[in-house]
């Protein structure tokens, strides 16, 4: 018995052995097949009624058979004849062929940055990302929220127009949301530069990651102060 899915089709080798001791020409008929199936048989990719097997040696065919696209699960039988050109040596086969429905892949779930993976500024800035997060998967789950940037840098999980931080995130069964990293640098060490942050969400063996990327173009500072370095300057009456 042979089990395949939905949209699958089927190839089954059969040996055809001369024990005789002429030479045959076999020839092949498949006398039954259910409707809402296309079957042949063929050798390589050409279909065949016959074949030449010598004495004593040993031929291979394939039967091949493929569902059409309406045709509901279930068993079906096939019946394979074969016979000598002179009618005198007859065999039959039989085959099972089971289709089921297309076994459905386990769930997944989506990362995806929003429209500005890439933002630029100097060290003293605060970065603000948008992220996509989507459950395909047909359950209820809580998923882990982790991300990994250079030394000294904070980088945090937040919802969208709210100030708390969170490291989970739980999603409905085919649910999407959105949420926020904020990515401070740390002004101090860190230089002028490309950086790239990866951030990944994930549950058990679910897992789904996006890569942010900070560009520092550098400090800016603003000092007031005078030719004298002196920012104030007292006198007295009459100097």
């Amino acid at each position: 018995q042979v089990i395949i899915n939905k949209g699958d089709d089927v190839s089954v080798d059969l040996l055809v052995k001369n024990k005789g001791k002429t030479d045959e020409n076999v020839y092949f008929t498949i006398t039954s097949a259910p409707s809402g199936w296309k079957s042949k048989i063929k050798t390589y990719s050409f279909s065949i009624s016959s074949v030449h097997v010598p004495e004593g040696e040993d031929k291979n065919i394939t039967f091949f058979a493929e569902p059409e696209k309406d045709t509901k699960p279930g068993i079906y039988e096939f019946k394979v004849d074969a016979k000598t050109e002179d009618g005198e040596l007859k065999v039959s086969h039989q085959l099972k062929i089971t289709l089921q429905e297309e076994e459905k892949e386990k769930g997944e779930i989506e990362l995806t940055a929003g429209s500005y993976p890439v933002l630029q500024g100097p060290s003293d800035a605060k970065f603000e990302f948008s992220l996509d997060v989507r459950n395909e998967t047909d359950k209820e789950d809580t998923f882990n929220l982790t991300a990994k940037g250079p030394k000294d840098w904070q980088i945090n999980f937040k919802p969208p127009y709210e100030d708390k931080y969170i490291s989970s995130l739980r999603l409905k069964d085919n649910e999407s949301k959105s949420l926020n990293v904020e990515v401070t640098p740390d002004r101090f060490s860190t230089v002028a530069g490309q950086y790239l942050i990866p951030v990944s969400i994930s549950s058990g063996d679910l897992r789904a990651e996006a890569e942010l990327k900070v560009i520092i173009t550098g400090t800016y500072k603003l000092e007031a102060g005078t030719a004298t370095g002196l920012l104030s300057l007292e006198t007295q009456k009459g100097e």
